[in-house]
């Protein structure tokens, strides 16, 4: 996935969860019938004729059925985890420096909490006021910072003795924290917008920055021996049937992690 299709291929990963899902539903469906069928011919009730011609075809017959049957109940759960990955890539709120709309998602997240934070310390102002009384405490909360009763029982009346009024500072503390970890991952994809496509030639092996896709693409005159390929994996690099290339997102160090492992591939 690239920035350039992200839209594309996350919808089309999506549908592909969909499409095994329901392939899936479909096999366990013919499972089933199949189970039913590997003894349609037997009664109800019919006992093995132990001795009898008909006991091995009777016993083989059992065995397809529980055999069958036990694929249905497999491909029931492989079908279900297909459709658990489909929902969970489009009700996925991550955001990805793939998606072409990341720093303005971002800048609204940043927005948000630092709205948080700021909301959270002018109830805390409130809470801890030495002016007011319970009541008026109360009567403010609820009508200039539209918290309800349950709401303003909670921040009055903490649930441990040992903590204060209002918001706790564990709360402020990891809001803040997302604040900066929000601010930083701004100027990292601020950096990659910024940044322009280049490309390293080390002998018959080519490296691309690509900035259109967030990617750094290592292209190989041929393919290289299980082991390298298995170096590469083991460094986050992926193959990529569509570019032909061996790739993973754009950083600092993932660009000198390819120089290195293109410099050791030419010394082999």
């Amino acid at each position: 996935m690239g920035k350039s299709n992200f839209h594309d291929q996350k919808n089309a990963r999506i549908q592909r969860y969909k499409d095994l899902s329901d392939k899936a539903a479909h096999d366990s469906q013919l499972a089933y019938k199949a189970s039913n069928d590997a003894v349609a011919g037997i009664p109800p009730g019919q006992p093995i004729l132990v001795g009898h011609h008909s006991e091995r075809a009777h016993r083989n017959a059992i065995k397809k059925s529980w055999d069958k049957l036990g694929k249905s109940v497999e491909l029931t759960n492989k079908s279900q985890y297909y459709a658990d990955k489909a929902i969970a890539a489009a009700t996925n709120t991550a955001i990805s420096s793939d998606d072409p709309d990341a720093l303005d998602k971002l800048n609204a997240k940043l927005n948000a909490l630092v709205a948080k934070q700021e909301f959270m310390k002018s109830v805390n102002r409130i809470c801890r006021s030495k002016k007011m009384t319970e009541t008026q405490i109360k009567e403010k909360l609820m009508t200039d910072y539209q918290l309800s009763d349950n709401e303003v029982q909670n921040l009055l009346h903490p649930k441990y003795s040992y903590e204060k009024k209002g918001f706790q500072h564990y709360q402020l503390t990891n809001n803040n924290a997302k604040i900066k970890q929000t601010r930083r991952r701004i100027s990292q994809v601020s950096a990659l917008q910024n940044l322009e496509n280049k490309n390293y030639t080390f002998g018959a092996v080519k490296i691309t920055v690509n900035a259109d896709d967030n990617r750094v693409e290592i292209y190989f005159p041929e393919k290289p021996d299980n082991a390298f390929r298995k170096k590469l994996s083991s460094n986050g690099f992926r193959w990529s049937r569509y570019k032909s290339a061996w790739q993973m997102k754009i950083s600092r160090w993932n660009i000198k992690q390819a120089m290195a492992l293109v410099e050791e591939y030419n010394n082999e």
